[in-house]
C-alpha cells in the first residue's frame, strides 16, 4: 500500500513539475509576444499597418488566462487597485449607453476592454529578469530601425507609425536602465542601452516627451534617495527641472500660444463646458467638438479638416466621460504612487523604481499629447498600472478561486479570442482593402479605387474614410448621381458635416446647377470654417454670375481679402469685375489670434 502511494505520489509530483514546464514555456512566449512582437511587428498590407499591435496585444491576454487554467493556486487581486480600476472601466462602458454616436463607442470600448484585461494581467503578473531583457531587447532593435529612417526622411517613426507614438512608448521601457542598475548588471550593456534610448529621444524631437523623460526622471531620482541620510538630496531632481523651466519660461509660452494645441483646447473647454459632468459619451469627441471648435483654429497652417483628438488625455477623458471619470483615473494613479512610497521588498523595489517612473512619463507626456490613445502606449500603460498593484502581499486581497477563477479565466480566454478575431476581421482586413483603394487612385486607377472602397465598406460599414474617398472617386469619373448619394449617406448618417463633406457636396451641386443646394451646402462649410478661402470664392461666385448681387460677392470677397490680400484669384476678380474693387477695400492682413 505505501509503494502505491508512492507511486502515485512521484505521478502528480511528475505532473506538477510538467504543467511547471509548460507554464514558464507559456509565459515566455506570452512575454515575446508583448514586448517584442507587439512592439516591433508591424503589417504593411495595411493602411494602418500597426492594428496587428492591438491583435498581438490579445492574444498576450489570451494566453496568460491559460496559465491561470493551469495553475492549481487561487488568484489574488490588490483589493484597492481592482475595484478603482474596475470603477473607471465600468464608468467608461456607461458612457457607451448614452453616447450618440454608438460605432465611435463600440470601437473604443474594443480597446478600453483590451485595456481593463491588460490591467488585471499586469497584476496577476510576477515580473521576471527576461521580461526586461526581452523589452529592452526589442528597443535596441526599434532604436536602431530610427537611426536609419532617420538620414533618409528626418522623421524616425520605427515601427510606431508616428515618431510621437515611438516616443510615447519609448518613455516606459527607458527607465529599465533603473532596473537594471539595481540589479547590478554589467555597467557596460546599461550604459549602452541608456545612450542608445536617449539618441532616439533626441531624433525624435517631442518636446512634450523629453519633457516627460526629465520631469520623469526627478521622480525617479526622488525614489531612489528618499532614505538617504541627506534629506534634500532627493529633491535634486526637481530642481533642476523647476529651473529650467523658470529660465525658459518665456520661449514655453510663446511655443504654446503658437501652437494648433492651444487652439484645440479652447475648442474643447467649450465642449466639456456643455457637458462637465457626464461628457458626450466614449469615442463620441471626434463627433462633437467641431461644433466647438475655437474658428481661429483654421488660420494655422497645421490645422486640418478633422481633430481626432484634443492633444491632451486629461481633456478627452473629460470632454466625452465626465468628471467622474477623469476623478477615478486620477485615483489609479494616486494610488499607485502611494505604493511606491510603502515599504516593500527589495525585489518589488526593484519592479517600482522603473515602473512608477515610467507611468509619471507617459502622464506628463500625455498633457500635451495623444499617446495614451493609441494602443502602442495605452496597452503597456496600463499593463504597468496593473503591475505596480502586483508587488508584495498586502492584508486586503481579493481572492478569486474555485469556479470563480474558473469563469474569470475563460472570460478572459474567450473575450480576448473573440477581439483578436474581431480586429482581424472588421478592422485590419478592412485597411488592406483601403491601402490597395488609395494606390489606385494615386495611379489614377479610380474605377479599381471605388471597388476596393467598397470591400472596405462592405465589412465595416461604418469605415467613414472609405466612404468619403469613394464619393470623391465618384466625382472624379463623372458620376456625380452616385457621389451625392455617398456623400449625403456620410452627412445624414454616418458622421454629419464630416471633413469636407458640405463643401464637395456645395461643388457637387453647383456641377449640377442647382444654386439652391450649393448656397445652402456652402453656408454650413463656412459655418464651421469661417476662414475657407475656396469656400468664401465659391460664394461669391454664386453671387456675382448666379445672382447677379454684387454686393453681397463683395462681403464674401472682403473676408478673403483679410486673410489672404495678395490672392491671385481675388486680384484678378477685381481688376476684371466693373465695380467690385470700389466695394473690397483691401484691409490689413488678419491677425491669427484674433477673433471675427
Amino acid at each position: 500500500m505505501s509503494k502505491k502511494k508512492q507511486k502515485i505520489k512521484e505521478s502528480s509530483t511528475q505532473e506538477k513539475k510538467q504543467e511547471e514546464k509548460i507554464v514558464r514555456v507559456l509565459l515566455i512566449i506570452a512575454s515575446l509576444i508583448f514586448f517584442a512582437g507587439a512592439t516591433l511587428l508591424n503589417f504593411k498590407p495595411a493602411y494602418d499597418y500597426t492594428i496587428i499591435k492591438d491583435i498581438l496585444g490579445a492574444i498576450f491576454v489570451a494566453i496568460f488566462a491559460i496559465v491561470l487554467f493551469l495553475r492549481k493556486e487561487d488568484i489574488y487581486f490588490h483589493q484597492i487597485g481592482f475595484i478603482t480600476g474596475t470603477l473607471f472601466f465600468v464608468y467608461i462602458l456607461i458612457g457607451c449607453f448614452y453616447a450618440p454616436v454608438k460605432y465611435g463607442a463600440a470601437q473604443s470600448l474594443e480597446n478600453y476592454l483590451l485595456y481593463y484585461l491588460l490591467f488585471l494581467t499586469g497584476m496577476l503578473w510576477k515580473w521576471k529578469e527576461v521580461d526586461s531583457f526581452i523589452w529592452a531587447g526589442a528597443m535596441i532593435i526599434a532604436s536602431i530601425v530610427g537611426f536609419i529612417q532617420f538620414p533618409i526622411t528626418h522623421y524616425p517613426i520605427s515601427t510606431f507609425g508616428n515618431p510621437n507614438f515611438f516616443a510615447g512608448h519609448l518613455l516606459m521601457p527607458a527607465f529599465l536602465t533603473i532596473y537594471f542598475f539595481k540589479k547590478r548588471y554589467n555597467i557596460f550593456f546599461v550604459a549602452l542601452y541608456l545612450v542608445i534610448i536617449l539618441v532616439a529621444f533626441i531624433l525624435i524631437k517631442s518636446r512634450a516627451s523629453l519633457f516627460a523623460l526629465l520631469f520623469s526622471s526627478a521622480c525617479a531620482s526622488f525614489f531612489l534617495l528618499r532614505n538617504h541620510r541627506i534629506k534634500w538630496l532627493k529633491y535634486i531632481g526637481f530642481a533642476v527641472v523647476f529651473v529650467g523651466t523658470i529660465l525658459m519660461w518665456n520661449k514655453i509660452q510663446t511655443q504654446f500660444v503658437e501652437d494648433i494645441r492651444y487652439y484645440i483646447w479652447r475648442g474643447t473647454w467649450n465642449l466639456i463646458k456643455a457637458k462637465p459632468l457626464t461628457g458626450w459619451g466614449t469615442g463620441n469627441f471626434i463627433f462633437y467638438y467641431p461644433y466647438f471648435r475655437f474658428r481661429e483654429y483654421f488660420l494655422r497652417p497645421q490645422a486640418t479638416p478633422i481633430t481626432n483628438h484634443p492633444h491632451c488625455q486629461y481633456l478627452e477623458i473629460w470632454s466625452e466621460n465626465g468628471l467622474i471619470a477623469l476623478i477615478l483615473f486620477g485615483f489609479i494613479f494616486g494610488f499607485v504612487i502611494r505604493n511606491g512610497l510603502r515599504k516593500n521588498s527589495p525585489d518589488s523595489e526593484n519592479v517600482l523604481l522603473f515602473a512608477i517612473p515610467a507611468i509619471i512619463a507617459v502622464c506628463v507626456d500625455n498633457i500635451l499629447s495623444t499617446n495614451l490613445t493609441n494602443t502602442s502606449t495605452a496597452m503597456y500603460f496600463w499593463f504597468l498600472l496593473g503591475l505596480c498593484f502586483s508587488v508584495d502581499s498586502v492584508d486586503n486581497k481579493i481572492v478569486i478561486s474555485g469556479q470563480w477563477k474558473k469563469v474569470a479565466g475563460f472570460f478572459m480566454l474567450v473575450s480576448m479570442i473573440i477581439l483578436a478575431g474581431w480586429k482581424t476581421y472588421y478592422r485590419l482586413i478592412p485597411e488592406v482593402y483601403l491601402k490597395r483603394a488609395i494606390s489606385a487612385r494615386e495611379a489614377n486607377d479610380f474605377l479599381s479605387a471605388i471597388e476596393n472602397y467598397k470591400k472596405v465598406c462592405k465589412i465595416n460599414t461604418n469605415h467613414v474614410v472609405a466612404w468619403y474617398k469613394m464619393a470623391f472617386a465618384y466625382g472624379q469619373i463623372g458620376d456625380l448621381k452616385k457621389a451625392e448619394e455617398v456623400y449625403l449617406k456620410i452627412n445624414n448618417v454616418l458622421f454629419p458635416h464630416f471633413a469636407k463633406t458640405d463643401a464637395n457636396l456645395a461643388t457637387l451641386y453647383t456641377q449640377l446647377n442647382d444654386v439652391k443646394k450649393a448656397k445652402y451646402y456652402f453656408e454650413w462649410a463656412l459655418w464651421f470654417n469661417p476662414y475657407d478661402i475656396d469656400v468664401l470664392f465659391n460664394l461669391a461666385s454664386i453671387k456675382l454670375y448666379k445672382e447677379k448681387d454684387i454686393k453681397a460677392a463683395a462681403e464674401y470677397l472682403k473676408k478673403v481679402a483679410r486673410i489672404s490680400p495678395q490672392h491671385e484669384y481675388l486680384q484678378y476678380l477685381l481688376k476684371t469685375v466693373p465695380g467690385l474693387k470700389d466695394l473690397v477695400k483691401i484691409e490689413t492682413q488678419i491677425n491669427k489670434g484674433e477673433k471675427q
